[in-house]
C-alpha cells in the first residue's frame, strides 16, 4: 500500500493536527476520490464550512483530506499557517500523480514523522 509522509520538520502544524485526530479514531488508511473529483468541493465545503480564521495567515486544514472519500463533514479541522497549507497542497498532488497514478479509488496509508 502507497504511503503518504507527513514530514513534521516542514509540515509541524499539519503533523500535529494529523497525530491528534488518528489518536482521536480518523482513519489512517484513505481512500483518494481522483483528479478533479465533484466531491472534494463539496468535502473542503462541508469541514471547512464552519471554520472561523483567527489570524491573519490562518487557513482551514481538514483530516481526512477533501481529496478522499473520507473526507468531509465528520474530518477534524484546525488552523494552520497558509504556507503549510500551500506546501501540503503540493506534497499531497505529488503523491496523487506520482504514486497514485491519480487512480479514483486507490488506497494509501497516511504516516507523520
Amino acid at each position: 500500500m502507497p504511503i503518504l509522509v507527513i514530514d513534521s520538520k516542514l509540515m509541524p502544524n499539519i503533523a500535529k493536527h494529523i497525530r491528534a485526530a488518528q489518536a482521536a479514531g480518523q482513519p489512517r488508511v484513505l481512500t483518494y476520490l481522483g483528479a478533479g473529483s465533484p466531491q472534494q468541493t463539496s468535502n473542503r465545503k462541508a469541514a471547512c464550512g464552519r471554520f472561523k480564521k483567527t489570524t491573519p495567515n490562518g487557513s482551514c486544514d481538514e483530516y481526512p483530506f477533501a481529496s478522499v472519500l473520507e473526507g468531509g463533514s465528520g474530518a477534524s479541522i484546525m488552523e494552520v499557517p497558509i504556507g503549510e497549507q500551500r506546501t501540503q497542497g503540493g506534497v499531497n498532488n505529488n503523491f496523487y500523480r506520482d504514486k497514485l497514478k491519480s487512480e479514483a479509488g486507490a488506497k494509501f496509508l497516511v504516516v507523520v514523522k
